[in-house]
């Protein structure tokens, strides 16, 4: 507190040349983050972190903590380099350490204190990397996307949701971030060799909000994508090439529902969820059905495959469903017509349905989940499009 009263408006611009002063402050801020990452007692790095976000909140702060230093600091903690983006971060957290004057005293400390509180004092840091950090936000983004499923940052998931809407939140003068457009390449990105567990988390745990539901909606389309991609690359068990040849193989390299046979779609759809005519709802519901058309034709023509693999099916059907929600909550504000596009959905919906009742077993705790979340999602349709008027039939 003596901190943030005694030096925040000393970080603010005050007009005067008074280089010392900057300086002073800059340091102050790098001695903060450095107690914050590093000190071994819990209540100083908890003070320090406070007094950090206090100082952070200044309209044009000296010195603010970039992504390289928040990775840098993960790495001096045993965080893999590869796993954070690579690319010099152990030359960034070697000069992190030793611009400070070591870290010995934290060797022995429980560094999950200083992760937590390093995340607090994140949701402060991230407005500023917006506008100092044009070239990078795909980055930054991806590091604070990749720790909400680390397990150790769970009791801060708060900051770090918080953290992230800084970030892909719209500008003071209204306009909206690039990254929301960009959800699918950057989860691409880095997520690529996560389980499809932790593809669904990653997308579940993205902050509430309209930027957050706009990420969550290419993100989600894009993490079905991979699924779907990672069953045509997997080996087929023994038999199972005469069977789907037998039960709904393509003709032509497309098959009867408009999927190419390598998954793909055939209308165009670009691989982040997006579409190559804009981010309308049409558009919306174009990207949906062209994902949910692989998902139908890679489970009718690979059903071995997938009956061996039913929790990652039910998996990508939570991952449809996010973006479903994601994609009605903002159709819903427009005009009647655009319920027309989601209820060519349906018909779809009810042919995976058809092949989930032909894989599943008896027993089979996911393949009766996945049955039921289709009949869900069949009557989410239902009722969207009845209740704008668009459906006619039963």
């Amino acid at each position: 507190g003596w901190i943030g009263s005694r030096f925040g408006r000393r970080a603010e611009p005050t007009g005067a040349a008074d280089g010392g002063g900057a300086a002073a402050s800059a340091e102050l801020l790098r001695w903060l983050f450095f107690t914050t990452c590093f000190d071994a007692d819990a209540d100083r790095c908890a003070a320090a972190s406070t007094a950090l976000g206090s100082l952070l909140q200044c309209a044009a702060p000296r010195w603010v903590p970039s992504p390289d230093d928040v990775a840098s600091a993960l790495v001096l903690w045993g965080a893999d380099p590869d796993a954070l983006g690579g690319g010099g971060l152990e030359e960034g957290a070697e000069a992190l350490l030793g611009g400070a004057g070591g870290a010995g005293e934290a060797s022995e400390a429980d560094l999950r204190l200083n992760l937590l509180a390093l995340l607090d004092a994140l949701p402060f840091a991230t407005p500023h990397w917006r506008t100092q950090l044009l070239s990078s936000q795909d980055w930054a983004l991806a590091l604070l996307w990749r720790l909400l499923v680390e397990p150790h940052a769970a009791p801060a998931l708060p900051a770090l949701q918080d953290a992230i809407s800084a970030l892909i939140g719209p500008s003071p003068d209204g306009a909206a971030s690039p990254l929301l457009g960009r959800g699918g390449y950057v989860l691409r990105a880095f997520a690529s060799d996560l389980p499809c567990s932790s593809l669904l988390r990653l997308c579940q745990l993205l902050p509430p909000g309209h930027a957050g539901a706009a990420l969550q909606a290419s993100a989600s389309l894009a993490a079905l994508r991979m699924v779907v991609e990672r069953h045509h690359a997997a080996p087929v068990p023994p038999g199972a090439a005469e069977a789907d040849s037998a039960g709904g193989g393509s003709a032509n390299g497309v098959s009867a529902n408009g999927v190419s046979a390598d998954g793909g779609s055939a209308d165009g759809v670009s691989a982040d969820g997006g579409s190559a005519d804009g981010g309308s709802e049409s558009a919306g519901a174009a990207a949906l059905l062209s994902e949910l058309q692989s998902l139908v034709g890679s489970v009718g023509r690979e059903h071995r495959k997938w009956a061996s693999h039913t929790a990652e099916l039910h998996a990508s059907l939570l991952l449809l469903d996010l973006a479903v929600s994601s994609h009605l909550a903002s159709a819903r504000s427009s005009a009647a017509g655009a319920a027309s596009s989601f209820d060519a959905l349906r018909p779809s919906l009810g042919l995976l349905k058809s092949h989930v009742q032909r894989i599943r077993g008896t027993y089979d705790y996911f393949g009766l989940e996945c049955e039921s979340l289709l009949s869900y999602l069949q009557n989410k349709l239902l009722l969207f499009c009845g209740s704008n008027g668009e459906h006619d039939g039963p």
